[in-house]
């Protein structure tokens, strides 16, 4: 497995280099817990306004990042994430939705698809699966914020259903797996078991009375369901659980920040 993320020299970002590197107005990655000023649990980049930090302190880390991404946060679109499977389609009416106020995010969404330039498409994690996708054809893009709800709820086949909606041909999509929980670290209970359909078994074993989920595969498995390859899927071997430069929901016991998955085309400058 050839990892698809390439750290930045501060340790702050992991950016999807072999997408940018095609396409020099294209930002897409994932960020550390490094770099930040928020202090204590979130220490130090909490990218979350919802988790209890302080929102100036928040609204500053958000500041640090669009600096680094040369991306301004009043382009920012973020969604009140419901662990549903719900993806919008956005654009420039949309900017700023979410970025200084978690109020006034989009509502009752976990994905965001847009192929207007100038917006950056934002979701937040500590353990769920983000999921980019790319047509580089169309300059269409997506990110998907996937826990175990939205992952049985198939959120990665409805994201592939937006692009083919939106004009997209399924074989022009890529898609990357982004760090989460790992299936050594992601143990459940039939009460989570039961909502995966059986044709997905595969995506986990039994452990006792217990089973241990790998997330990743799941939506791998979804995917190829949806007509996505193989050869059109990379997956990350990173886990926030294990490594400590993550924020981890269940490692830190609830009392944690937030990193951010994004992307988007900058506009021409």
């Amino acid at each position: 497995m050839v990892e698809p993320f390439n750290i930045s020299s501060d340790d702050s970002i992991l950016w999807i280099t072999e997408w940018m590197k095609k396409d020099p107005q294209l930002v897409a990655g994932f960020t550390t817990k490094y770099g930040g000023d928020s202090s204590k649990d979130y220490e130090s980049l909490n990218l979350g306004l919802h988790v209890g930090d302080k929102p100036s302190t928040v609204i500053q880390n958000r500041h640090i990042i669009s600096e680094k991404l040369r991306f301004p946060l009043k382009s920012w679109i973020l969604t009140e994430q419901c662990h549903g499977n719900q993806v919008l389609i956005v654009g420039e009416k949309d900017k700023g939705r979410g970025a200084f106020d978690s109020r006034d995010a989009l509502q009752l969404a976990d994905g965001m698809l847009t192929d207007t330039p100038g917006v950056l498409c934002v979701t937040m994690y500590a353990d769920c699966v983000p999921l980019f996708f790319l047509d580089s054809t169309t300059k269409t893009v997506a990110v998907v914020h996937a826990g175990w709800k939205g992952s049985v709820k198939e959120i990665a086949k409805q994201t592939v259903k937006q692009f083919t909606d939106h004009s997209s041909k399924i074989e022009d999509l890529q898609v990357v797996i982004g760090p989460c929980i790992c299936k050594d670290c992601y143990e459940v209970d039939e009460s989570v078991i039961k909502y995966i359909d059986e044709k997905y078994s595969d995506a986990y074993v039994e452990k006792g009375n217990k089973y241990l989920l790998d997330l990743k595969r799941l939506n791998e498995l979804i995917l190829h369901d949806a007509g996505i390859t193989s050869d059109q899927i990379q997956q990350t071997t990173y886990c926030t659980f294990e490594d400590s430069m993550f924020y981890s929901h269940r490692r830190d016991n609830q009392h944690t920040g937030r990193m951010i998955g994004f992307i988007g085309y900058r506009m021409k400058e």
